[in-house]
């Protein structure tokens, strides 16, 4: 589970007693960024946006920092009664030490899952690659050990990546300069189809494995369905 998943896990939880209230909680997209203040909140075609700190490690900080925004985005477009809304659901005055609401918010938040600690570049590419891993023992090109990370790459190189290769190792390099989560996986990919063939075969069978896996001539939707779900899973890229 990802910081998103878990913030969405947690919503979840809450909505029943918002509906309780008759606030029924709007629809929400959850995420954490690197940003300043707590949190931020931006409406968009009919949904909001919650952005939580990923300064934040603290579970019941961020309970406590989603309840605030939740409080505020229960209440519709153009209208008040966000205190109102505090005071019936026993929030008081949105200073929530000691009261009621976070008292049970708290027994919530702890029998749930460990907050997840905040993901690295690096630690978010090892995790792809271990996640592709039967990709490419299924197209008969098991994958060596591969140590993964940001790195700078020659300008004009055409595939936003590098890798080196060592005895029985490849070390892949991506570039720092990329930030969509599909575009570094794809970049991952590619440079997983060189040190694959490069290690265990013949280098001109990269064009084949390339092909199997969904690679070439461009990537398929099936690949790029498998690649959205694995991010699903593991979180979007990390920002630098």
């Amino acid at each position: 589970m990802n910081r998103d998943r878990w913030l969405a896990n947690l919503a979840d939880k809450l909505s029943p007693l918002f509906r309780a209230a008759s606030h029924p909680l709007p629809p929400c997209i959850l995420g954490t960024r690197e940003i300043d203040g707590l949190s931020t909140a931006q409406f968009d075609r009919g949904n909001w946006l919650i952005t939580i700190s990923n300064a934040i490690d603290d579970k019941i900080e961020v309970a406590e920092t989603l309840v605030n925004n939740l409080i505020s985005r229960a209440i519709p477009l153009g209208e008040t009664g966000g205190a109102a809304l505090a005071t019936t659901l026993g929030y008081r005055s949105y200073r929530p030490k000691g009261d009621k609401l976070m008292w049970g918010i708290r027994r919530l938040v702890e029998s749930m899952p460990a907050y997840p600690p905040k993901m690295t570049r690096k630690a978010w590419l090892t995790r792809l690659v271990d996640e592709l891993r039967p990709l490419f023992v299924e197209a008969g090109h098991p994958l060596p050990k591969i140590e993964a990370s940001p790195g700078w790459v020659s300008p004009g190189y055409p595939h936003n990546g590098v890798y080196q290769l060592t005895t029985g190792e490849c070390h892949v390099f991506i570039w720092p300069q990329l930030s969509r989560s599909l575009g570094a996986a794809l970049a991952v990919v590619t440079q997983l189809a060189r040190c694959a063939v490069d290690v265990f075969g013949p280098r001109e069978r990269v064009a084949e494995v390339a092909a199997h896996i969904g690679l070439a001539p461009e990537p398929t939707p099936a690949l790029n369905f498998l690649l959205k779900c694995i991010i699903a899973d593991i979180g979007e890229y990390p920002e630098n």
